[in-house]
């Protein structure tokens, strides 16, 4: 499977991809910390395995960074 690409040939996100990745972004310039994968899955609608999947692949693609195990750890790098 290849993954889609803008113009400039960085790896793009699908539309909920981009969704999550703006609502954590948005959150944490919000309220001066990150969000947690529980308030994610709130928001969307997605149980804690759903949100899982859906930041491994903003994970892959570079787009946020998290230590495993570590509460409120998930940033955006983008």
């Amino acid at each position: 499977m290849t993954m889609p690409k803008t113009s400039t040939d960085k790896v793009a996100l699908t539309k909920t991809q981009q969704r999550v990745f703006d609502y954590i972004r948005d959150f944490r310039d919000e309220r001066g910390f990150c969000v947690s994968f529980r308030e994610i899955g709130e928001r969307f609608g997605w149980s804690l395995n759903g949100v899982s999947c859906h930041i491994d692949a903003l994970k892959r693609k570079g787009f946020v960074t998290w230590e495993h195990g570590q509460s409120r750890t998930l940033r955006p790098v983008r």
